[in-house]
């Protein structure tokens, strides 16, 4: 689980009504979020702004998503 999942967990938030609240195409952001995929710097910005976190806290250097046991 990546940390984008697990905030997502604890505000009771889907996975759908994220990706509506930060547009874009749908399959990028479930990519982002479950750690598949690199997020750009823009949708990172936004991933991290609609979460209420700054960005290094959920994603790493390369701009994956960090894992949820990973500090």
């Amino acid at each position: 689980m990546t940390k984008i999942q697990q905030l997502l967990k604890e505000r009771k938030m889907t996975t759908h009504a994220f990706h509506r609240q930060l547009g874009g195409h749908r399959a990028t952001v479930y990519r982002v979020a479950n750690g598949t995929a690199k997020g750009t710097g823009p949708l990172r910005a936004k991933i991290a702004a609609v979460l209420g976190v700054d960005e290094g806290d959920i994603f790493n250097e390369i701009g994956m998503a960090r894992m949820a046991d990973q500090d």
